[in-house]
């Protein structure tokens, strides 16, 4: 208690500079943070999308249609016949495509969920885990088509983590348009999908439906998702030739094949653009952060060098002393590591700060350590007594 004391009443003399410190500290943390944050994510991303495609390459839909063009095909029941002829060619290379349509939202018990529509391929393809049964997956998770008529249907469906303590397997639900769904089981905790296509971040699985892929082919609006949600696994573009000969031969859709590969380069080059950015600046926040505190714990011992050798020669430990020097550091660093921990909760990231702090503890332990010799300077105020 007493070195706490003392430790207050030394910031009270430097309030400002200590909060300066404070500051510096938490910004370089959390910049370094989101640095370890995005590296852990971007390695995330490739090594899923790695393994799903294997020795092939995944080929999508690039979405380039115009929304006045968008407006005219939903209204327009002459394109519906050109849907269907496409969308039964995609179908027909259905061992070769795995769907993830994601672009639908619904709510359930006045809480907004994802509707994430998949292919029965899609747990394993990207390594989800979770409590249900793989067979009834590979027996209902398949490509599913209807007419116009969706009253009757009960989607079979597997909910995200976080609805676990809300409902439980077997359970039957209804959202907001009417739609009615059977509860499969459950993902497990922090399970995430890559879709490059939409951006570089990891999507997590925490509030979604996952339901199989349900196709109106009756519907523009449903054959047109579902074609942007289709990724093509094959061994050689050429293989997706006759799909594509019949969308330009049709003019159906204003899209081309986007390689999954040179997207994940592109994503790669956009994070390393990033990371060099944040990365100097958060180190250098860090370095100039870090060196303060140096500096102002050895002008702390050379200013107290008498006090403390007296507190010596009165009976205090050498432990006290250094716990004194330090304390107001570990303050700063403790501060920085919560505010951190708040941001990143318990992650890799998190974790890479914690052991950031703990070395800049035990380095400042050193210099206090070897900054000064404590027992010299006993003995000279002692042959001066």
């Amino acid at each position: 208690m007493k070195n706490i004391r003392f430790c207050m009443a030394a910031l009270r003399e430097d309030v400002l500079g200590f909060i300066f410190k404070i500051v510096q500290m938490t910004i370089s943390f959390i910049i370094i943070g989101f640095i370890i944050s995005g590296i852990n994510e971007n390695y995330t991303l490739s090594r899923q999308i790695n393994n799903i495609m294997g020795n092939q390459e995944i080929y999508v839909l690039k979405d380039n249609n115009a929304n006045s063009y968008y407006d005219e095909i939903m209204s327009d029941k002459s394109y519906i016949p050109k849907f269907q002829e496409l969308t039964e060619a995609a179908l027909a290379i259905q061992d070769r495509i795995l769907v993830m349509n994601n672009v639908n939202t619904v709510g359930i018990d006045y809480k907004q969920l994802d509707v994430l529509e998949v292919s029965d391929s899609f747990f394993e393809k990207y390594e989800i885990k979770g409590d249900f049964d793989e067979l009834a997956i590979r027996n209902d998770f398949t490509l599913h088509r209807y007419e116009g008529d969706m009253d009757s249907i009960v989607k079979p469906a597997i909910l995200g983590s976080g609805l676990k303590g809300k409902y439980q397997k077997g359970d039957e639900i209804t959202d907001d348009a009417g739609n009615q769904y059977v509860i499969y089981g459950f993902v497990d905790d922090k399970q995430y999908y890559a879709a490059p296509i939409q951006g570089k971040e990891m999507n997590p699985l925490d509030d979604v439906i996952i339901t199989p892929v349900y196709i109106d082919v009756n519907d523009v609006d449903s054959m047109y998702f579902f074609l942007y949600g289709c990724q093509f696994l094959v061994d050689d573009i050429s293989e997706l030739d006759e799909f594509m000969s019949i969308n330009n031969k049709e003019r159906i859709l204003e899209t081309y094949l986007v390689s999954y590969t040179k997207q994940l380069e592109y994503i790669g080059n956009e994070y390393l653009n990033s990371f060099v950015l944040e990365g100097i600046l958060g180190i250098c926040l860090f370095v100039f952060a870090f060196a303060g505190m140096i500096c102002t714990m050895f002008q702390r011992i050379a200013d107290n060098a008498y006090e403390y050798a007296v507190n010596i020669l009165c009976g205090a430990k050498l432990t006290d002393i250094y716990a004194r020097i330090i304390m107001e550091f570990v303050m700063i660093i403790m501060t920085g590591v919560i505010v951190t921990i708040c941001i990143f909760r318990i992650s890799l990231a998190s974790l890479g700060i914690v052991s950031l702090a703990c070395l800049c503890f035990l380095i400042m332990c050193l210099f206090a350590k070897y900054k000064i010799d404590f027992e010299s300077l006993v003995e000279n105020l002692r042959s001066k007594g």
